[in-house]
């Protein structure tokens, strides 16, 4: 799956549990900053993330999530990972 999927599946959970329309989420957005997610928004959100795409977020990846980039960034590179291994 391409990042821009990814981020388009990312966005309609979004629109899903919080109401944040698509089209103001984008690769840059900061999911605190810019889309007015709480810690307790991201424990909804993570774990509808974690199923949709077959990936475990870990405690120390959390710390870097700052954009939904960096949401998709780890989702594609944990993806390639388990492929290979």
């Amino acid at each position: 799956m391409e990042k821009k999927e990814i981020i388009s599946v990312i966005a309609a959970q979004m629109n899903e549990l919080f109401g944040i329309k698509g089209e103001t989420v984008t690769e840059d957005s900061a999911l605190m900053e810019d889309l007015g997610l709480s810690s307790f928004d991201m424990l909804l959100l993570l774990p509808e993330i974690e199923n949709k795409f077959g990936v475990e977020f870990s405690a120390g990846s959390l710390r870097s999530m700052i954009t939904v980039g960096d949401i998709s960034d780890y989702i594609i590179q944990t993806s390639s990972q388990s492929e290979k291994g």
